[in-house]
């Protein structure tokens, strides 16, 4: 946006709260914070869930989703510079839109896939909770 961190536009419309839906240098800066964030959350959580230390813990379906959700969202980011880089062709920019599809599916999949544990992470959790008295199965 003109070679600036933070457009000198941005929020320049009255009302203030038309901006977020009229004001394009608000939109796109709104939509590279998100994105940023969005790709830095998943890229790390991918990350720090993938390190050694962890990746024996967990079954190969939160591995599976770990890697989509990793991979979707570094291709998102890419392909989403690269449509602003070629000056938004009809092809990159509805790739870009499929590809928020890829990442939302991706956070579903992982989500989903956590539900199941594996039996030594819940041996280990009764283990780590075996000294406190516990109302589950007491009655």
């Amino acid at each position: 946006m003109d070679e600036e961190w933070i457009p000198s536009d941005i929020m320049k419309i009255e009302p203030w709260y038309r901006n977020f839906y009229e004001n394009t240098a608000t939109v796109q800066f709104n939509h590279r914070v998100l994105g940023t964030s969005t790709a830095v959350g998943a890229i790390g959580l991918a990350a720090l869930g993938l390190s050694p230390a962890r990746a024996a813990l967990l079954t190969p379906q939160v591995r599976k989703g770990l890697y989509a959700i990793g991979l979707a969202s570094a291709g998102q980011v890419t392909l989403g510079i690269t449509t602003l880089l070629t000056y938004v062709p009809l092809s990159l920019a509805a790739a870009h839109q499929i590809g928020s599809i890829v990442v939302l599916t991706s956070g579903v999949y992982l989500t989903h896939s956590l539900r199941y544990a594996r039996p030594a992470v819940l041996r280990m959790a009764r283990g780590a909770t075996a000294g406190k008295p516990s109302a589950v199965g007491k009655q």
